[in-house]
């Protein structure tokens, strides 16, 4: 079982899943894509052209894949492909005026982060953003309409992803009631109690 986290960014997606994983005895992988890309030697939010944007999503989305399916089953983690698409898709205009390889590019790292999100995630829970947003370094833009562009992109693919992926909308802002939320889903997703998920992690 692995659940995803979808959300645009400071929705509260880390501190949710840290804490739904120490709840529920399962698992947490740290998807930030700011950690993957500077693990690769990227700094995530500095301007690139769209063949290095490219270039760099495809290598933070192999290593996000390998580290992800290493772990193994039983857990959750703060970040989908989902998210990753958007922020690439996001990059891409009215007047971008880009090639038609880099187009084409662009479209087939799309169709990449929706198949990855079928074929590795049993549900996503989509996040809403929450109403304060804190500025943090090597976070994106704190413009509240670039946030609301993210969101509606990510909200976008979660809708295209649905059918063999379950996906769940948790409009609470209230942190406890989140909690309560994804834990209540568990069961049901898995097909089994908490606590044969928490035998099956080795944490039973």
């Amino acid at each position: 079982m692995i659940l995803g986290l979808a959300g645009t960014h400071r929705s509260g997606k880390s501190t949710l899943a840290r804490d739904v994983a120490e709840r529920a005895g399962i698992g947490f992988y740290d998807g930030s894509f700011g950690r993957l890309a500077k693990t690769l030697g990227y700094e995530s939010v500095s301007k690139m052209d769209i063949a290095e944007r490219l270039s760099m999503q495809h290598r933070v989305l192999d290593l996000y894949d390998r580290e992800i399916r290493r772990y193994g089953g039983g857990l959750i983690t703060d970040r989908t492909p989902l998210d990753m698409c958007a922020y690439l898709v996001a990059e891409v205009g009215m007047h971008s005026g880009l090639e038609e390889a880099a187009s084409r590019s662009v479209v087939a790292y799309r169709d990449r982060c929706i198949s990855l999100t079928r074929e590795l995630f049993d549900a996503v829970f989509l996040l809403q953003p929450l109403p304060v947003y804190v500025v943090a370094d090597g976070k994106p833009s704190g413009d509240p309409a670039y946030q609301q562009h993210i969101q509606m992109l990510i909200e976008g693919a979660v809708h295209v992803a649905r059918g063999s992926v379950r996906t769940i909308t948790i409009d609470a802002h209230d942190h406890a009631t989140r909690i309560g939320k994804v834990l209540d889903a568990i069961p049901a997703v898995a097909g089994h109690s908490l606590l044969a998920i928490r035998k099956e992690c080795g944490r039973g």
